[in-house]
């Protein structure tokens, strides 16, 4: 178990994946990507990506997001309707368990997270980095005065 849920963790093509909840034959990988055992052999599944560069994959006739798919398996269901699956670097492609985070979208709460990116998101971290990123939060506090906009010349 790394993050989140008590789901097994499963090697499926090399890759350590978990299952997903209410879905039979498919499992999430830490690579970020979506494998069926559905068939004779095991497969990654392509996916393809829609309009707003979000990959989609198709699982019981309908299509899924991978991201929501991967924070499912591995960081467990939202906290609440409110909160949003968002990629920590907010790189779209990137679905791995580690980029991956809920968040509460369009507040202007904790910009301490969102100034490397600009992204507008009160976090509310329910993975094992909860630790790891409080230590750096902590870190830009002290980056000597940088956030009080102290320009010397």
């Amino acid at each position: 178990m790394l993050i989140g849920t008590n789901q097994k963790i499963v090697e499926i093509l090399g890759v350590k994946c978990k299952p997903i909840p209410d879905t039979d034959n498919y499992y999430a990988g830490i690579d970020g990507f979506i494998y069926s055992t559905c068939g004779k052999q095991p497969r990654k599944l392509k996916g393809n990506m829609n309009s707003k560069g979000y990959l989609r994959v198709v699982i019981k006739g309908k299509p899924k997001f991978v991201h929501h798919l991967v924070a499912l398996a591995w960081l467990g269901k939202r906290p609440s309707k409110k909160h949003q699956c968002c990629h920590t670097n907010d790189i779209k492609i990137h679905n791995q368990p580690d980029n991956l985070h809920y968040g509460l979208a369009g507040f202007l709460g904790d910009h301490l997270h969102t100034l490397k990116n600009g992204r507008i998101t009160t976090l509310k971290w329910t993975n094992a980095f909860d630790a790891w990123f409080k230590n750096k939060k902590e870190e830009v506090i002290s980056d000597n005065g940088w956030l009080n906009n102290d320009t010397k010349n």
